[in-house]
């Protein structure tokens, strides 16, 4: 299905009946940096994880299931059950992520930037996640980026 579809599938239950999900070694995920505060402390990225409102970011994506870990069906070690931040049913658990801020010594909450390229796809990703995550306290300013600073292709 082309990309300017899938959103008007995704949305309408009566195309969605009608639709299929193939299963693919593709997997796409959001990276937070270990190294950057306050990303160094796992309570904080904890309570990102459980903030975002994953369902929102499915739809944005216009295609994909949401996964309860990192390996796909049909890689070794792939687990159906697993799903340590109960995700796969897209909904945002906000008491969850004000605990994990407590725990992280930000209460209140912070601010971050989301950065990505400037696709439209990744853009319009990046703005599935700031409303939820402002619902638990965190502020995230979006910063696209030009996709050439990520991957340089040679010919």
């Amino acid at each position: 299905m082309q990309s300017a579809s899938q959103a008007k599938v995704l949305l309408d239950p009566q195309l969605k009946r009608n639709a299929d999900q193939p299963t693919t070694g593709f997997v796409q995920y959001a990276a937070m940096s270990t190294k950057v505060a306050p990303f160094d402390n796992v309570h904080c990225r904890r309570a990102v994880q459980y903030a975002v409102d994953k369902s929102a970011v499915q739809t944005a994506r216009g295609a994909g299931q949401i996964a309860g870990g990192m390996l796909p069906p049909g890689i070794p070690g792939y687990d159906e059950g697993l799903d340590p931040y109960r995700t796969r049913s897209g909904k945002p658990q906000v008491d969850k992520a004000r605990d994990e801020l407590r725990q992280c010594g930000k209460p209140d909450g912070f601010a971050t930037v989301i950065a990505g390229t400037d696709t439209p796809r990744s853009l319009k990703t990046a703005e599935a996640v700031p409303a939820a995550l402002a619902r638990a306290g965190i502020t995230a300013r979006i910063e696209p980026a030009d996709p050439s600073l990520y991957a340089r292709v040679s010919g």
